[in-house]
């Protein structure tokens, strides 16, 4: 695996489907998924906080504004990519850079180990979770323009970052790359500011921005193990049944298992497909994806178990004559969440998915424990 991780914001409305925490100290509706901040497909991210007072003479902590992804395990050098539109810089003057300009973070569990800040002439700061400012860009992301920013960290006393701009190297440099005391790795990421050192700077405007297009990738495996470029999320559901098709239906049956999960937004028990048998798989027709390159398949799930006993899926996928599953067991709890299965290369050749076998395969689900 290389790349674990993709959102395009497209297939449900509820951000506690897909991200671990929802941080919101300020109340309100300062995070939310709508059609409006979409840059690709049905829906974007839309970060809109309003004014922190964060007033006293001593320095505190930043507001927690956030949704927070957990990598379930510690990464020593991790890449992110995503599509940011600023749509108001933020307005303080003030120890800005270290709190209320924040829009990503690497964390090492709550603890922020390095981060991007939107300064108000719209610069990007990288600041190490010591509140050292590693460097700041010269170019500028203006205001109400999507671009492509992809951040790659090795993380130590010694590390190294790099950040792009549509592909673009606008900063880079080495040194402490984490919080002192930390371990020389990450093991989540913070979209929005979160774990950032407050200060003085009563009555300050958040930065707010737009984002799509999520992908997080680590450096195992041969392929999308750094950078892996510009790229749009391309979202379809369940068009029809295909072989095998061994789950139960449940709920309002609809006749199909494919129109059993192909709602959108996910309708949780009202329609769904089961099954406590080991090694069952449910296959489905998608609709024909029109693209010229496709870097990585992802087949999310939305899943629950219903018992006691320690359950796992895995998403599966037929191309030609193979029919693969995704690389680790995904460890389901009784409550909805969504789970990602990653093909990067097509399972029947070892090769990179050509848009036609791509469109031919069918993909699913199957029980693993």
């Amino acid at each position: 695996m290389s790349v674990f991780f993709v959102d395009s914001f497209d297939h449900y409305n509820s951000l506690g489907l897909k991200y671990d925490s929802i941080f919101n100290v300020m109340g309100g509706t300062p995070m939310l998924i709508q059609a409006a901040s979409a840059a690709n497909g049905l829906a974007g991210f839309r970060y809109q906080p309003g004014f922190w007072d964060c007033s006293g003479a001593g320095l505190g902590f930043g507001p927690n504004v956030a949704i927070y992804k957990s990598f379930q395990v510690n990464l020593a050098t991790t890449t992110v990519g995503f599509r940011l539109r600023p749509t108001l810089y933020t307005s303080s003057l003030n120890t800005f850079y270290k709190s209320h300009g924040q829009f990503f973070a690497f964390t090492d569990g709550p603890s922020r180990q390095i981060s991007l800040h939107l300064v108000p002439g719209g610069q990007v700061a990288i600041i190490n979770g010591d509140g050292t400012v590693l460097g700041t860009t010269t170019r500028q992301l203006a205001l109400n323009i999507y671009r492509f920013i992809e951040f790659k960290v090795t993380f130590s006393a010694t590390g190294a970052w790099e950040l792009r701009f549509d592909g673009i190297n606008v900063a880079s440099g080495s040194g402490i790359t984490k919080k002192t005391g930390n371990l020389d790795s990450a093991n989540a990421c913070a979209f929005g500011t979160y774990a950032t050192p407050g200060g003085p700077g009563n009555n300050t405007q958040m930065s707010q921005w737009d984002m799509d297009d999520i992908y997080i990738a680590d450096t195992n495996g041969t392929v999308n193990n750094s950078f892996v470029g510009d790229m749009a999320m391309k979202m379809d559901l369940p068009a029809s049944d295909d072989t095998p098709l061994q789950f139960t239906r449940g709920g309002t049956d609809t006749g199909a298992n494919f129109s059993q999960v192909n709602e959108n937004p996910p309708n949780g028990d009202t329609t769904e497909n089961h099954s406590s048998t080991v090694g069952n798989i449910d296959h489905f027709g998608f609709p024909t994806l029109v693209a010229n390159v496709i870097k990585v398949a992802s087949v999310t799930m939305t899943a629950r178990k219903t018992d006691g006993s320690s359950r796992s899926i895995r998403a599966s996928c037929k191309s030609g004559a193979t029919t693969a599953a995704s690389a680790a067991d995904l460890a389901l709890s009784t409550n909805y969440f969504m789970y990602q299965g990653m093909f990067e290369v097509d399972p029947n050749t070892s090769a990179a998915w050509s848009v036609a076998n791509f469109n031919a395969a069918k993909k699913g689900y199957k029980v693993a424990v």
